[in-house]
């Protein structure tokens, strides 16, 4: 009854000592099958992915994972904790590699979120200079200087079999 693989025997598992079996034991089955079945409080956790993300071929993302904005997850990867904004994180279990660029430009993205930017609102930003685009994002979103993106938002239904 115990046991992690499939197994292979020449009994016919359809006899009556069996039935007699499942019959005296019907709660103890019942209960160790409920057990089996039961989502875990991590399996009931859904997979947050950020804006701005690029997930390598390949990569695994375990339930219950944030992945921040501007992340980088190489190809291949398992990850098993948390990515912070604009980290580039690769491996088994995935190990932080660097930054994107420095705090104080990660800062600046973040707090403009001009990923909620239509596009003619980028236009003019020069992103060949992570530094000097993320000084300009973040003034438009201050000043409110940008028109909304009408992008429509993807999400995966939660699993069903826990």
């Amino acid at each position: 009854m115990l046991s992690t693989s499939t197994f292979l025997n020449s009994h016919s598992w359809d006899c009556e000592e069996l039935e007699q079996f499942r019959a005296r034991n019907k709660d103890i089955l019942t209960s160790t099958l409920d057990a089996i079945r039961a989502p875990t409080s991590r399996n009931r956790m859904q997979v947050v992915i950020g804006n701005d993300v690029w997930i390598g071929q390949g990569a695994i993302i375990r339930k219950g994972v944030t992945i921040g904005d501007g992340a980088v997850i190489g190809a291949n990867s398992v990850i098993s904790r948390d990515v912070a904004p604009y980290e580039i994180v690769m491996g088994v279990p995935a190990q932080s590699l660097r930054y994107r660029f420095d705090m104080k430009t990660v800062e600046r993205l973040t707090e403009a979120k001009w990923w909620e930017f239509s596009l003619e609102s980028l236009d003019g930003v020069p992103w060949h200079d992570p530094d000097a685009a993320s000084i300009q994002l973040l003034q438009r979103r201050q000043q409110n200087d940008f028109a909304p993106a009408v992008y429509p938002r993807i999400t995966y239904p939660a699993d069903t079999d826990g």
